[in-house]
Formats: C-alpha cells, structure tokens, sequence
C-alpha cells in the first residue's frame, strides 16, 4: 500500500494505468484520514469511480485521473 493506507490494494494496481468511466477504482473506510479526489474521480459511497477516462495519477492522499479534453 501507498502513504496512509487510503486504498485497498486492489487500487494501487491501477496507479499509472488507464481507467475508464465506470471503473471502481477502490474502497474508502471511516477510520482512514483525508482523501482527496480530483477531476475524474467521485466517491458513491465507501467506493470510488472513475468519471473520465485517463491515467490515474496519485501524489500523497490525492487522486486524480490525467486527461486531455477540449471545451466543445
């Protein structure tokens, strides 16, 4: 596990890897200290989800997915 033990395991694998939308990409618990989630992720519950497709990135306890996207 990363730093502070945010994710499961199962999210560490995806680091540096690209996500889609949809995609879980892990699991929060109560006891764990402050994650924070940048653009292309949300939290539906104890989960989190991908919203954009791209590369998941971390630095510390943020998360983020890195994209480029153009206003239409």
């Amino acid at each position: 596990m990363e730093e502070g033990g945010i994710l499961l395991e199962s999210a560490q694998e995806k680091l540096n890897k690209t996500v889609l939308p949809g995609d879980v990409i892990g699991s929060i618990s109560a006891k764990q200290g402050k994650l924070r989630l940048g653009m292309g992720l949300m939290q539906n519950k104890d989960s989190i989800v991908a919203t954009k497709c791209g590369v998941l990135r971390s630095k510390g306890n943020r998360y983020w997915v890195e994209n480029h996207q153009k206003r239409v």
